[in-house]
């Protein structure tokens, strides 16, 4: 979370009011033009009694049936769009803008495919998000960044330097205990703190938690949007502990706003039943609303826009922060679009609404009237009956006084209309027409079977245009949007080494392989037609490569890609289990043609007692003691010493009796073997430190 900006009192009061206004407008034009729709639409989908109640009230009566025909193309819709999205490869394709960014690219693809299909359970989260763009034909997701660490303690031995170094590698450390065991080692407890989340976060709003500025036309281009939340006082405070909220006192929190449920809410069903454990008093369960700003603003007064977050309810300003991202967090998905706003007025439900509403009526009366001929009506002379409830109760038995057929008159009832089955069949086609999902290419049509095959593909490839016409539309518009923001945040947020687990391989991560300009691109393979069609013409193409090799005008890289392309129209993603890229191959050779390097150093010895004295006090000041040249050069006995080993060709480690008062000296009281690390530390060059230790 970036920095809070602090305000001056005026400044916030003046932001504070323009919030409100922006709010209220964006409040108007949501319950004034947009939940209305998105609740009829919400009732149309799931063909309520009560919508239809109101609209054939005395059909009502006696019928409650209803068709179901929007649900029923929104349903076959859903698994021709999930298999577009997550059949194959990727729909959005990430491609470097510069030759050294390729590389880059593909890192940045193959994760932001690993957050969202692993981490954010893709899948499920986007078939909510496209089944919930059909049904009110605008639904929304808003995507953050979530960090998570946890305090954990470590204890281990190391040296003042090494404390040093530990604290200067990672900025989040704390020494909690240095205790020292020997002359310059200590036993050191020391804490970090271990990452369990870093990744970007996907959550679908309701329409009722989303508001944006009347006169926008397209999401990009929202200079105020905001999420409305219910939010509990507990959550609250919590917040306000930690630093992310400003302190509030408790008349501050009965100024929050409380939290109001909408005519949406309640087609939803979320709030129609309202909880009894709900609390209405200062309590921690009681909710109120917050409304999280995403606004531009000169907050600084230099005559500029910024962009700025804000966290506000009622009158209270909880938390200003700089919108490091410079951009909202919301994308939406719409299967119309509008070019003059961002809701548009007609939705993919209302092509065939009229349908489902005629159908509904026209069910309605065919079940009346087939009742009513089941169960005919008849007038009844109730003189003739001894007692009329012989026939109200239904006894074998009626006691009549003269003919029975005097007694009860059946009435002829009414035939159908030859004409109503022919007009169900009418508003079939239509539906099929508008919608472009046909008998054919549900399989539902028993003739489709004696056509021929090149027929079917061409009537089942002008049915799907539509279909296509719409996961482009999906894809150029949220998807690729969402893409782009999830790079922005990796490049952003990721500044620590990750590795993560693929399908076939280990992939590990640096800020450095996800630095770069990339072009977002939706794949080429989206709209062409059906899968069948593709595979078949990529085996076509394959079938050419021979002749093509031959004529050098192809090269095996060539045929490895429309191998690789041909597995993934088939629906696998894992290509490089069946192929392998002819380039890593011939590096593979290269590399053993070369064969291994063998790196040879010189041996080199050097004795401790040879050295100047400026070395020698180095190597002892790397392992913590305390020396200065002087007092090698002072020292007689160290002098003596030294030539007595020298003669003697004595190894440095060995020890004399006068090297054993020196502190630190080899061999003598509390000092320490030089290791190959110490000399190194000291500086000593490798050659050179391998030959003394």
């Amino acid at each position: 979370m970036a920095k809070a900006l602090n305000l001056k009192p005026e400044q916030e009061e003046k932001l504070l009011n323009y919030l409100k206004n922006r709010h209220q407008a964006a409040q108007r034009y949501y319950e004034e033009e947009i939940e209305p729709k998105i609740a009829d639409r919400i009732d149309i989908y799931y063909a309520k009694e009560a919508f239809y109640a109101k609209m054939f009230e005395r059909l009502s009566e006696v019928s409650s049936l209803t068709a179901s025909d929007v649900a029923d193309t929104i349903e076959w819709v859903m698994p021709s769009l999930m298999k577009i999205f997550f059949g194959g490869q990727s729909i959005i394709q990430i491609q470097g803008t510069q030759a050294e960014d390729v590389t880059n690219a593909e890192t940045m693809q193959e994760l932001i495919d690993y957050q969202i299909q692993r981490r954010n359970k893709g899948f499920l989260k986007f078939h909510n998000w496209m089944k919930y763009a059909l049904i009110t034909n605008m639904a929304t997701t808003k995507c953050y960044w979530e960090r998570e660490t946890k305090p954990v303690a470590y204890v281990q031995q190391m040296t003042a330097a090494e404390m040093d170094l530990l604290q200067a590698q990672k900025k989040n450390v704390q020494i909690l205990e240095a205790e020292e065991i020997a002359p310059g080692l200590f036993n050191v407890q020391w804490q970090d703190e271990k990452v369990i989340k870093n990744q970007p976060v996907i959550d679908f709003l309701l329409a009722s938690e989303f508001r944006f500025a009347p006169d926008a036309r397209d999401v990009d281009e929202l200079d105020f949007s905001e999420h409305v939340q219910a939010v509990t006082l507990d959550a609250i405070r919590r917040k306000v502990k930690a630093g992310e909220y400003r302190k509030l006192s408790e008349d501050d929190e009965k100024k929050l706003d409380a939290l109001t449920y909408t005519r949406l809410d309640e087609a939803t069903r979320r709030f129609t039943y309202k909880q009894s454990w709900e609390a209405n008093d200062d309590t921690p369960n009681k909710k109120v609303e917050i409304r999280e700003t995403y606004v531009k603003y000169d907050v600084n007064d230099d005559g500029l826009l910024e962009d700025i977050i804000v966290w506000w309810s009622g009158d209270i300003l909880l938390r200003i922060e700089e919108n490091a991202v410079g951009r909202h967090p919301f994308f939406s998905l719409s299967p119309t679009l509008d070019p003059h706003q961002l809701f548009a007025e007609r939705g993919f439900s209302e092509m065939i609404a009229q349908i489902q509403h005629l159908k509904t009526a026209l069910l309605r009366l065919l079940v009346y009237n087939i009742t009513l001929a089941n169960t005919p009506q008849a007038a009844v002379d109730m003189t003739k009956f001894q007692d009329i409830d012989d026939l109200l109760e239904g006894r074998q038995y009626w006691r009549v006084n003269g003919d029975p057929h005097n007694a009860v008159f059946p009435i002829p009832n009414s035939q159908i209309h030859p004409l109503t089955m022919p007009f169900m069949e009418y508003l079939e086609g239509q539906k099929e027409n508008k919608t472009g999902i046909t008998r054919y290419n549900q399989g539902s049509d028993a003739n489709s079977l004696n056509k021929t095959a090149t027929g079917m593909s061409m009537i089942m490839g002008a049915a799907n245009q539509r279909l296509e016409l719409i996961a482009r539309i999906f894809a150029e518009t949220g998807f690729v949007q969402l893409f782009r923001y999830i790079a922005m945040l990796n490049q952003m947020y990721i500044d620590d080494d990750t590795t993560i687990m693929l399908t076939n391989k280990t992939l590990r991560i640096n800020p450095a392989n996800l630095a770069g300009d990339f072009d977002f691109v939706i794949s080429a393979g989206i709209g062409t037609g059906t899968k069948e069609t593709n595979v078949q013409q990529l085996q076509l193409l394959l079938g050419m490569y021979p002749q093509l090799l031959q004529m050098r005008i192809a090269t095996p890289v060539n045929v490895y890609k429309c191998v690789k392309k041909l597995i993934e129209e088939m629906g696998y993603k894992n290509s490089d289990d069946y192929v392998t890229d002819p380039e890593q191959l011939m590096q593979q050779m290269a590399q053993e043609e070369k064969g291994p390097e063998v790196k040879t150093t010189q041996s080199l010895r050097i004795d401790f007692d040879n050295l100047p004295p400026g070395i020698k006090a180095q190597i002892l000041q790397a392992q913590g003691i305390q020396a200065t040249p002087d007092e090698f050069v002072m020292n007689m006995d160290l002098q003596a010493a030294a030539k007595a080993a020298e003669k003697g060709g004595m190894a440095i480690g060995q020890g004399t009796e006068s090297q054993a008062g020196v502190p630190g000296a080899p061999g003598g009281d509390g000092g320490a073997g030089l290791g190959l690390d110490a000399l190194l530390a000291a500086g000593i060059p490798p050659g050179a430190a391998q030959g003394i230790a």
